[in-house]
């Protein structure tokens, strides 16, 4: 079954983890036929291998200390956003940061698209996103069970995932 992705990452450095995960993930999909592209802000420059395939953002479209700034940069990138998403389709749209959780919840709620949403950080408005993992074509990911308990999320409905499994979830239940 052959799948095209789009991450929405915004970032301008080709460092992290993230895209490190994104480029593992295009090799081990590359023979079911997915396609992984990569949304990335104008001034990314890619300096690491295997190369990605990517789109470019007309604005920066980075995490920031301030909430303002990143509803600020959400706002102005969504026209950008759903411009390449007119001009080449996909199958999945999979937001990997803050400000592109604002894009994601845009893309599904006003736009109708089936999103995924990997959530890499500890968040403090735990509240929004609990509330988009009730709606329908919004997937939620967790990095690993701790994070979902910061969340006040659990991994019993569909739309809900977890996908560490690197140790026992017990050692997250106690202090070490």
């Amino acid at each position: 079954m052959s799948l095209k992705i789009l991450h929405i990452l915004g970032g301008q450095e080709d460092t992290g983890g993230i895209f490190s995960v994104i480029r593992n993930i295009q090799e081990v999909t590359r023979e079911k036929g997915w396609e992984h592209v990569v949304w990335v802000s104008r001034e990314f420059q890619q300096t690491r291998l295997p190369r990605l395939e990517l789109r470019f953002a007309e604005v920066l479209v980075e995490d920031s200390l301030s909430h303002l700034q990143m509803l600020k940069q959400a706002w102005k990138a969504f026209g950008g956003l759903r411009r390449l998403l007119k001009t080449e389709s996909f199958d999945l749209v999979h937001a990997h940061t803050r400000v592109a959780w604002l894009l994601a919840v845009a893309l599904n709620r006003f736009c109708g698209y089936r999103v995924v949403y990997t959530n890499h950080n500890f968040a403090r408005r735990t509240a929004m996103y609990r509330w988009a993992t009730r709606w329908p074509n919004f997937y939620s990911v967790f990095l690993n069970p701790n994070m979902a308990r910061h969340y006040g999320v659990t991994a019993n409905r569909p739309q809900v995932s977890l996908i560490s499994a690197c140790f026992a979830d017990r050692f997250l239940e106690r202090a070490l």
